[in-house]
């Protein structure tokens, strides 16, 4: 059975590293085409300023997370204590970092209607329980969400995207498939986890080992991003941007 398991997972893992290399080659000529160089840029980088308050308001916790949910996969008590603990640490942060992005890019400004759309990311970002099913290794879950979000919002854009002034749409698209796609991952919540009170949550024994894990992959992630927001920032050219 162990073997059996192990070999389902590593199908599953390739079949999603093949669709995150696929899919890409099928909308990007498109997009490329339709929304130009320009509005490319300009998606890339407020994606970028909204990817440090997701970073900053998920913490360490889907590493962590997984490691925690992996001890104790086969006691559903504990297994169940551990998944609130987590879920109730990221709604706080997440909800401060939501509150502090809205505050300052969401207002005012150039990009205000994008950013705003792209709150929902932080929403997405909190109902994104991954990291529990990789905890019980459970990956056929995720890799069917996974395609059938990636397959609706593929056609969606191939609908609704026309031209440069649709970008918004394309936005949209992007942060309403990842929350639709994290929402379904609830459904089956109710079944795998046992009813835990607010008394039985310890929260704080949690915080120094999620940063412990949070600071090395803020560093990594900070690196990935940072070119876009700096070109973006200095140049105000967002057609600089598309090239990175």
């Amino acid at each position: 059975m162990a073997k059996k398991s192990i070999a389902k997972n590593y199908i599953f893992n390739l079949i999603y590293q093949m669709l995150t290399i696929v899919l890409p080659l099928i909308t990007t000529p498109y997009l490329s085409r339709v929304l130009g160089a320009e509005a490319i840029g300009t998606y890339g980088y407020t994606l970028s300023i909204v990817t440090y308050f997701v970073l900053f308001g998920s913490l360490g916790i889907a590493m962590y997370g997984q490691r925690e949910i992996a001890y104790v996969q086969k006691d559903k008590q504990k297994q169940s204590k551990v998944f609130w603990e987590m879920a109730t640490i990221k709604i706080i942060t997440l909800s401060l970092a939501a509150i502090t992005f809205y505050a300052t890019f969401c207002i005012h400004g150039e990009y205000a209607i994008y950013y705003k759309i792209l709150l929902l990311e932080l929403l997405a970002n909190f109902l994104d329980i991954t990291w529990y099913y990789q905890g019980i290794e459970d990956f056929g879950k995720t890799v069917v969400r996974n395609l059938v979000v990636k397959i609706i919002s593929l056609l969606c854009i191939f609908v609704f995207v026309k031209t440069q002034a649709d970008l918004w749409k394309y936005i949209l698209i992007y942060t309403l498939a990842n929350v639709l796609g994290n929402v379904t991952m609830w459904m089956y919540i109710p079944k795998l986890l046992a009813k835990i009170s607010l008394k039985q949550l310890e929260l704080k024994k949690h915080v120094k080992p999620i940063l412990s894990l949070f600071i090395p992959q803020i560093a990594i992630q900070i690196y990935i991003v940072l070119d876009k927001t700096m070109i973006g920032s200095i140049t105000n050219n967002m057609e600089e941007v598309r090239i990175l």
